[in-house]
């Protein structure tokens, strides 16, 4: 039986998620589909519309075959980190035959070759982003402008950024998994129109948040309408606003120099942090406060929940080292493919489904990494407006969706 990983966010689950399960299903026969998904906190930097669990559910409804957890030090993070932590997944499972990822071309060629050309830098390619960055050119421009120069056309827009760093790291694995490439159908990755049965998850968070959640019923599936109507009722919607108090404490109780070492904190940006504070009341005045030319508002927003977190740029220089992967904690799977569990046990990485118990058989690594998500968990639910949704210890109270 072959099998597809996906790595996704499902933020929320949506038409064009089943459209991508269909067509990876279509595309290479694979009866198995196995989600990669980030956990409470999204790699743009930002906390999830709502919970993983909730998440994992809509997916599983729909199309998935199991839910493993990508931990907060990938999900919120550069597309290279969050790149590397899913493929490292699929590799270290020992049962992808495929690697799937929705981008703006079905052009796998394209992309294998955009990626052939960063996974080998020349001299001349390095020099000319550092060129551009001295004038102040964000990376993702500087590179995008390199690889003009070397005559790869590509827009590197964030789904096409992501699949040229999946080939990446599936060609410095050396691994026998195919890379699939699905092109996204409907609206633009950012718009905010929605209109139409296959629009943006941008679109869909935007609609929620403004109460107007009719305008999506006929472009989510029935489980995800019956999931986004309940948080509006029950008030336990997240927003990165809501780490605000958080976020301020933080930054005046570390101070411009105790931010240094903290990830993507480079180039005296604490500075310009901790000066925000004395200005800004919110999490997203900070963020339009501090970037810049150089530095967008997504990557601000990841520096700023790393510095909330106390992650340091140590932490993943470590987990680097290791391959990223010390377990497999698993969200949720329907019942019919439990057969994959054993099958991701012969790996001889830890499988975490009762964590109280599978806890037990993690290493040093795998202790720090799960620690973190036990607190960027606790902080996430301590955020909520519902005050019956703000508990401790959910990683150990809320179990695997089983469907």
């Amino acid at each position: 039986m072959k099998t597809a990983v996906i790595t996704a966010e499902y933020n929320p689950f949506h038409n064009g998620h089943i459209y991508h399960i269909t067509e990876t299903k279509r595309l290479t026969d694979a009866e198995n589909i196995i989600a990669v998904m980030s956990g409470n906190f999204v790699q743009r930097g930002a906390p999830a519309l709502t919970d993983k669990w909730q998440r994992a559910k809509c997916a599983l409804q729909n199309g998935v075959d199991m839910v493993i957890e990508l931990p907060f030090l990938y999900a919120c993070s550069s597309a290279e980190f969050f790149a590397s932590a899913a493929v490292s997944t699929a590799v270290k499972s020992g049962i992808a035959d495929f690697f799937s990822f929705g981008c703006e071309t079905d052009n796998l060629e394209l992309i294998k070759n955009t990626a052939k050309i960063l996974v080998n830098e020349s001299d001349i390619f390095k020099k000319d982003i550092s060129l551009m960055l001295s004038k102040g050119v964000s990376y993702p421009l500087a590179r995008q402008k390199a690889l003009e120069k070397s005559n790869c056309e590509i827009d590197l827009s964030p789904n096409n950024i992501l699949a040229v760093e999946y080939v990446k790291e599936l060609i410095k694995a050396n691994s026998s998994i195919k890379p699939i490439a699905v092109k996204r159908y409907g609206n633009e990755y950012s718009s905010k129109n929605t209109d139409g049965k296959f629009i943006s998850a941008t679109a869909i968070r935007k609609a929620v948040l403004e109460g107007k959640i009719e305008n999506i019923c006929g472009s989510v599936p029935n489980e995800t309408y019956k999931m986004l109507k309940n948080i509006i009722k029950n008030g336990n919607i997240f927003t990165e606003d809501m780490f605000s108090p958080y976020l301020d404490f933080v930054i005046r109780n570390y101070g411009a120099e105790g931010m240094a070492d903290i990830l993507d904190i480079r180039e005296g940006i604490e500075n310009r942090i901790y000066k925000a504070v004395e200005y800004c009341s919110t999490f997203s005045d900070i963020c339009s406060f501090v970037k810049s030319k150089r530095y967008t508002y997504t990557s601000v927003s990841r520096a700023l929940f790393h510095v909330l977190f106390s992650v340091k740029k140590n932490d993943m220089e470590h987990f680097r080292k290791i391959g990223y992967i010390p377990y497999f904690r698993i969200l949720g799977f329907r019942k019919e493919k439990s057969s994959l569990l054993r099958k991701l046990e012969d790996s001889g990485i830890p499988v975490i489904i009762n964590v109280k118990k599978d806890e037990k058989k993690l290493d040093d690594y795998g202790h720090f990494l799960f620690d973190l998500e036990k607190r960027t968990t606790d902080i996430y639910f301590g955020c909520c407006k519902n005050q019956s949704f703000r508990k401790t210890g959910l990683e150990y109270t809320v179990p695997p969706v089983i469907i």
